[in-house]
């Protein structure tokens, strides 16, 4: 969640300081990748009337819920089941806002580690990752590059 220092931190959507008193919201850091339009929300705080005004707010406000509600769950996407071990869990997280992209329906997505081989779309996806960062869509906030990382999660052999 957004750390908000009273009287310090600005709005991201008005730059003016958020104050005490005044209603605040705070969103998790769901994304890295400063292309996408969501990203100016991802692990920031907001005037809540600036919010309520934004034209992405009803697109941040079902984010949120697919990002909690994948988070309860812990369903694997290959099998349909409950992954009880974190440890056995890839968390895909969020990739894209753009609905047009086929990435769009992984997102908040959760494989159990044991799945991997017998995942038949494995490939498929692996190949929508690179093309994704190959064609400049994704491009990380500092030194993490979270596709990079997801892709050494889910490319490499299960042993």
């Amino acid at each position: 969640m957004a750390l908000i220092f009273l009287d310090r931190t600005a709005c991201a959507i008005c730059q003016q300081t958020l104050k005490e008193g005044e209603r605040i919201s705070g969103f998790p850091a769901f994304t890295n990748n400063i292309k996408d339009p969501l990203y100016l929300f991802s692990d920031n705080g907001v005037h809540e009337q600036c919010f309520e005004h934004h034209s992405l707010k009803d697109e941040v406000d079902g984010l949120l819920t697919k990002f909690f509600d994948a988070a309860k769950s812990r369903r694997c996407f290959v099998d349909g089941q409950i992954i009880d071990k974190m440890g056995d869990a890839i968390q895909v997280g969020f990739i894209t806002s753009d609905t047009s992209e086929e990435l769009y329906n992984y997102n908040f997505i959760y494989i159990n580690r044991k799945n991997l081989q017998s995942w038949v779309g494995r490939d498929h996806f692996v190949m929508l990752l690179r093309n994704f960062e190959e064609e400049g869509k994704y491009v990380g906030f500092g030194s993490f590059n979270s596709i990079d990382h997801l892709l050494q999660q889910i490319a490499q052999p299960v042993v």
